[in-house]
């Protein structure tokens, strides 16, 4: 009986002794993501320590940009109008005479 108690002793012990064994892993795997993490943590703050008050200027820059371009649209706007007005009328001419010299404008040939 004694010797059953003993062998039930040392089998718990040396379960147990495994058991505290990964543990001890698992505690030092715990430590070296914690370090990565924070270490994560203080690059990721370098970098976006600043952000508000970029991300302030960057709005203000587009705001006065639109305010600008606004502007300068404005004053354009009739030039390019009659920009476009050429244009299509350039690009109608170039199509009728393409279309003329092909002879395929009815009554017209370049045949003789």
């Amino acid at each position: 009986m004694a010797i059953a108690v003993i062998t039930i002793n040392i089998i718990l012990a040396i379960a147990l002794l495994v058991v505290a064994f990964f543990c001890w892993q698992l505690r030092l795997a715990l430590r070296d993501t914690t370090r990565g993490l924070d270490v994560a943590e203080r690059a990721t703050h370098n970098v976006l320590g600043n952000a508000p008050e970029g991300v302030l200027a960057g709005q203000e820059g587009v705001a006065w940009l639109r305010q600008s371009m606004q502007e300068q649209g404005q004053q354009a706007g009739p030039a390019i109008a009659r920009l476009q007005q050429i244009l299509t009328l350039l690009i109608w001419i170039s199509s009728r005479l393409s279309l003329t010299r092909k002879g395929l404008i009815k009554g017209k040939s370049l045949k003789k």
